[in-house]
């Protein structure tokens, strides 16, 4: 446990005072939460939750499918190494990635770089975790972070593609620039919004909008922010944009510092970027 992701590592009161933004990171990968240093509680996603449990109880015989339940959760690659440095479980995300793998085969014929055999020894060897980069044969056009953790009689390994990571930041800020220009005429603003349909990091151009309090909006449901006669229409449109994954739009009376309502176009679209739809993007412009 010590060995955990320090940039996925909070202490309760920065939890409590940003809970939105980690209860968002949590979706990804578990947050540890830590107590005078040292981790005490881990704050995780349903879908890995339900991973963890969904078998408890069950016999032994069924330890094979209990272990590809639970890293199937991960949207990383995941690799699972037996004592002798052999792969013996390895999830879908890997082999999406890195088609070269086998199961029953030496770590060394898929890692030619002897840096992860190597860390994947010492790791076996102290029982604790490790943290390297490395490029792998099958795509040495990346680089990629490996978590190494050991495990009862192996190794868990989690590669995290760092060049993706770098392209998405690239991507990110792009993004960024455009939804400054649709902002920019002060009459729109654009959101996001959690598998609960509630304000995930609002932007301060939304609070302006709507002539409301940021520190107030985030965690706020987005049919909060509609007249009362229009949140069945907002709430049928998340329901329908997170079962489908297409984009909707429609009018909508929204809330104006508490009190009046204004006349806005409403349109709501997905995000999809591992499989399945982990959040949605909106937009918002008074009329």
């Amino acid at each position: 446990m010590d060995g955990s992701n320090a940039e996925l590592t909070v202490s309760a009161s920065e939890l409590v005072r940003h809970f939105g933004v980690w209860q968002e990171r949590s979706l990804q990968s578990p947050v540890y939460i830590v107590h005078r240093g040292r981790p005490r509680l881990v704050l995780l996603s349903v879908d890995l939750m339900q991973a963890l449990c969904a078998r408890a109880g069950t016999p032994l015989t069924d330890a094979n499918e209990q272990l590809s339940a639970i890293i199937e959760a991960y949207d990383d690659a995941v690799l699972i190494l037996d004592s002798t440095s052999m792969i013996t479980h390895y999830n879908r995300a890997a082999k999406a990635r890195h088609r070269t793998l086998r199961q029953r085969t030496p770590l060394a014929s898929f890692a030619a770089s002897s840096l992860l055999a190597q860390a994947s020894t010492r790791v076996l060897a102290s029982g604790t975790s490790e943290e390297i980069q490395v490029r792998l044969p099958d795509r040495p056009e990346r680089e990629y972070v490996a978590r190494l953790h050991a495990a009862a009689d192996g190794v868990v390994i989690v590669l995290r593609d760092a060049t993706a990571t770098e392209q998405l930041h690239e991507s990110e800020a792009s993004v960024l620039a455009l939804t400054d220009a649709i902002e920019a005429d002060g009459d729109t603003a654009t959101f996001r919004l959690n598998l609960r349909g509630a304000l995930v990091e609002p932007r301060h151009s939304l609070a302006a909008l709507i002539e409301a309090s940021h520190e107030q909006l985030n965690g706020t449901r987005l049919t909060a922010l509609v007249a009362v006669s229009d949140r069945p229409t907002v709430t049928e449109m998340i329901e329908e944009v997170f079962a489908t994954g297409v984009a909707i739009g429609s009018r909508v009376d929204v809330l104006i510092g508490g009190r009046t309502t204004k006349a806005a176009r409403l349109s709501l679209g997905s995000v999809n970027a591992t499989g399945r739809i982990t959040e949605l993007r909106g937009c918002l412009r008074l009329l």
